[in-house]
């Protein structure tokens, strides 16, 4: 069996030289360093993806308090929800404790979501329910340790998702 992997000695020079020799063929296929580049994978994501508007599904998916699914974005999850207001947030499906994704199903209904690691409990809003044992921390304020938003916009019942707080309004 064939299988691509990327080069081990990628790196940003290389990237630079691939991209000046695209650039002087204009009019042929990308070359395959591209495909298989991690740089290029990087800056895809940091630069495109990150800083986009994505379509990351319709609103018919979580029709009722509690419903859920993943949208996967590069290594990232990010939980679609729907709370008891049925408002819909798009949050980072990470604890704010130890980084454990706190949502391991696909899609489903929850009635609030558990990081494994420590127990620590939050809302369908992300806000945080519950954290072991952070009472007794001087200066421990739940409001700080929250799922981490995305910004969403509803359209038409499309659901759509920008991981960058200074992108542009989705209409103008």
């Amino acid at each position: 069996m064939k299988f691509i992997a990327t080069d081990i000695e990628d790196c940003p020079a290389k990237l630079d030289l691939n991209v000046v020799s695209q650039l002087e063929k204009p009019g042929i296929a990308m070359a395959s360093y591209f495909y298989r580049s991690h740089l290029t994978y990087e800056r895809e994501l940091d630069r495109l993806f990150f800083k986009s508007w994505l379509y990351a599904g319709h609103s018919s998916q979580i029709p009722s308090e509690g419903d859920f699914f993943l949208y996967e974005i590069g290594e990232d999850s990010i939980i679609i929800s729907r709370d008891a207001q049925g408002d819909i947030h798009a949050l980072m499906n990470i604890c704010r404790h130890r980084g454990a994704r706190v949502c391991a199903e696909s899609s489903g209904h929850k009635k609030f979501y558990v990081c494994p690691y420590h127990g620590w409990a939050f809302n369908l809003d992300g806000t945080l329910r519950a954290a072991r044992h952070m009472k007794r921390k001087a200066g421990f304020n739940p409001h700080d340790y929250g799922l981490k938003r995305m910004r969403l916009i509803q359209y038409e019942g499309l659901i759509f998702i920008n991981c960058d707080p200074e992108a542009p309004d989705f209409l103008p």
